[in-house]
């Protein structure tokens, strides 16, 4: 049974870079996603585009799906990212945000945490020293 998309949560993506960009994802360009880098002038705060998202594994739509190709195009060259948003680590319903540097994309869920878990708090890692 296909959950309905107001029920899907989205993916805010986020330009943190100063060039501006361009988002292709999953070999279709996403609507309003040419976003200007971020500026000193500006207070570097990042542009952002919100992407539906899909239950799907897999789509030809310009929507994340769990494994997505993510072509970030910065002065007319595609970089190439591997985008994999696992169903039971960013559950469907949520939000979630994805940022976007040269070098990697970082997947933040609504908790504040990046792609790997949590990491303890320094209170408890002292006291197991």
């Amino acid at each position: 049974m296909t959950t309905p998309a107001a029920s899907l949560g989205r993916i805010y993506v986020f330009n943190a870079t100063p060039h501006d960009i361009t988002l292709v994802l999953n070999r279709k360009s996403v609507p309003k996603s040419k976003l200007a880098g971020i500026e000193q002038e500006k207070g570097y705060v990042p542009n952002m585009v919100a992407v539906d998202r899909s239950e799907e594994t897999t789509t030809d739509k310009p929507i994340f799906a769990t494994k997505n190709s993510l072509d970030v195009i910065f002065e007319g060259v595609p970089y190439n990212f591997q985008v994999s948003i696992p169903p039971k680590d960013y559950p469907l319903a949520k939000d979630i945000q994805l940022y976007i540097f040269y070098n990697k994309v970082e997947l933040v869920d609504g908790e504040g945490n990046a792609e790997e878990p949590p990491r303890k708090t320094l209170v408890e890692e002292s006291a197991e020293a």
